[in-house]
């Protein structure tokens, strides 16, 4: 991303899209494994009180702690593409290329959208999926949400480039 020809945007767009889907890939996947986990080890009389308690306290927080390091980590991506694509000065020609691309990363985005979302409909996964709220969101809406940063994005090189032009 912090390359020394900083050709950046659209694979900085790309590698949100990617991180978004692979974290909330194994958001939900971990989720499910540690509810699985505590209902067994709420069953097993191996385990004394103190475990099982500390091992709750661990899967009521999970959905919070991580749904909002979800959220936050899709921001500071966010953030971080603006500023990076403020630093470099793309001629106003490039505008077309990268709204051709643009489009292209967009309906990736629905796909990727559509992967979390057969993920998170499946019956195994439901409940988590519903606790996972900023995720489920971000995921159902990711192609809206890209479709917003791209445009941004597009505004910010072009008034880059007139900004040094005057």
């Amino acid at each position: 991303m912090l390359k020394e020809n900083k050709k950046g945007s659209i694979q900085d767009i790309m590698l949100t899209i990617v991180v978004v889907l692979v974290m909330s890939i194994l958001l939900i996947i971990g989720f499910k494994i540690t509810a699985e986990l505590n209902a067994r080890f709420q069953e097993s009389d191996l385990i004394d009180v103190q475990g099982k308690t500390a091992f709750q306290q661990i899967t009521n927080t999970f959905p919070g702690v991580l749904d909002n390091s979800f959220l936050f980590i899709m921001f500071g991506l966010t953030v971080l593409a603006f500023i990076l694509v403020a630093l470099i000065r793309v001629h106003p020609i490039f505008l077309v290329p990268f709204i051709f691309v643009w489009m292209i990363v967009l309906l990736l985005s629905g796909v990727f959208s559509n992967v979390y979302q057969n993920i998170a409909g499946d019956p195994n996964f439901a409940a988590q999926a519903d606790q996972l709220v900023f995720t489920s969101i971000i995921m159902q809406t990711l192609p809206m949400i890209i479709a917003i940063i791209g445009g941004v994005m597009a505004i910010l090189m072009y008034k880059n480039w007139q900004a040094v032009q005057q």
